[in-house]
């Protein structure tokens, strides 16, 4: 049973070891005090609205996965191991709970339009059963709208199953193919087995508007990038990536920017690579140890430190300082030209991190610093990033919850509504008083 409770943050010193895991040397990335952004500070006062108690970890297992989170109007949906619970995104107040044949495997980034979303989850609730299940539910209602066994195998492929969400499709990947249903009943779309198509295996999948995948194909492990209409399979392009990489991640699938790793062996995404719609490439040029790009992982839409819009790429820099110290920007890349284009700091001993576009401005979430609770910010591209408008600031008396949960590679940060969504990715067998939440929303009211 997962416990959600109401209230605000008791005062405690920050908890850095949490900070976004972006700690170290930039180089010279932080901002200098002359790059300081104008802030405007007309945020609203926030709150702790409430928080929701970990699911407690069960057999031999010392941590459990906690897969899934989706946000609309009416509903704050959370997967919590075997199940999603569905609350008031405001109240925290239960309002559903859908129960599952097994452990949740992986989840869509995203609900559609209509409300519904995908996860993969086990056949059953024994341990190392196969992630062959697939799941299509209302976010709003918590109604299970339909479930398919999944033709990825049963075996060890199937714990690599991904899921997206595009339009009103839903779409599959495991190593050697792919399938997509309609997500209104679950009629079969189409199905792909990549080792029939050129020796090729999926390396990653993303949702939106189009799907995109990354493949790695033929005895030199040429890895390409294609472009599906997510009701027919069929791609509208295909560009090979440079020969260099080694792995490639979504960053975003509308543009199609890629991450990928030229530095054999490391796992460290060194450059980004925007596609144009004729598949031409524009490479950027991280470097290493300066952006933060690692929170990329192996699985389907896992760049969450990166935002994209039609113009530019926003990363953050690694944090230059120490301890409280620490401070670091938001630098945005053209994606036409490769070339840096603007930089905006966090300000004085904060950090900064990239969450999402809306309405033509970039939103992005001000960690906790000494003395103060965390920030939501706008931040206008077409002003270079020197203006900042506080759209949120938290209470410094939630500056300890908060900083237990800003973790990138684990879980994605949401801001919907004027509410900040902060989430674990995993819970341990035995938490130590900052693990016991899963989840902590901030807003206004």
């Amino acid at each position: 049973m997962i416990a959600v409770t109401a209230t605000v943050g008791a005062a405690a010193s920050l908890v850095a070891a949490g900070l976004f895991l972006i700690y170290g040397d930039a180089g010279g990335g932080a901002a200098r005090e002359g790059d300081k952004p104008r802030a405007e500070e007309s945020g609203r006062q926030g709150r702790t609205l409430f928080k929701v108690r970990s699911p407690k970890v069960t057999g031999g297992a010392d941590s459990m996965d906690v897969v899934g989170s989706w946000v609309t109007d009416g509903s704050y949906a959370r997967g919590t191991g075997e199940t999603v619970v569905g609350m008031d995104p405001g109240s925290g107040e239960r309002k559903w709970e859908l129960p599952l044949d097994g452990r949740i495997c992986h989840s869509s980034e995203r609900a559609s339009a209509s409300g519904k979303a995908a996860v993969v989850v086990a056949e059953s609730r024994s341990s190392g059963s196969a992630c062959d299940q697939l799941v299509v539910f209302d976010v709003d209602s918590g109604k299970k709208e339909w479930q398919q066994e999944l033709p990825n195998g049963g075996g060890s492929s199937a714990y690599e199953t991904e899921v997206a969400v595009s339009r009103e499709v839903v779409a599959a990947t495991w190593e050697y193919g792919s399938a997509a249903y309609s997500l209104s009943g679950g009629s079969p779309l189409w199905k792909h087995d990549l080792d029939d198509e050129g020796d090729c295996t999926n390396e990653d999948l993303s949702g939106g508007e189009v799907l995109t995948v990354v493949v790695k194909c033929g005895y030199s492990d040429d890895l390409r990038v294609r472009k599906l209409n997510p009701g027919t399979g069929t791609s509208s392009w295909e560009s090979k990536l440079p020969g260099d990489a080694e792995t490639g991640q979504v960053v975003s699938s509308d543009p199609v920017v890629v991450a990928v790793d030229t530095d054999p062996g490391t796992g460290v995404r060194t450059d980004v690579m925007s596609v144009g719609e004729d598949g031409k490439l524009t490479t950027i040029s991280l470097g290493k140890e300066k952006y933060v790009l690692d929170p990329c992982q192996l699985y389907a839409e896992s760049c969450p430190a990166s935002v994209v819009d039609d113009d530019f790429l926003y990363v953050p820099s690694l944090a230059q300082g120490d301890g409280d110290g620490a401070q670091n920007e938001i630098t945005a890349f053209d994606l036409r030209t490769g070339k840096l284009a603007w930089k905006s700091g966090a300000g004085k001993h904060r950090v900064i991190v990239p969450l999402r576009m809306e309405d033509g401005e970039l939103i992005a979430y001000r960690l906790p610093a000494p003395g103060s609770g965390g920030e939501v910010v706008a931040i206008d591209p077409a002003a270079h990033g020197k203006k900042q408008e506080v759209l949120l600031r938290n209470p410094k008396a939630g500056a300890a919850l908060e900083s237990a949960f800003v973790r990138p590679r684990e879980a994605r940060i949401l801001y919907e509504d004027g509410r900040l969504f902060l989430q674990q990715g995993a819970v341990p067998k035995s938490p130590d008083p900052h693990q016991k939440y899963v989840s902590a929303v901030f807003g206004a009211g």
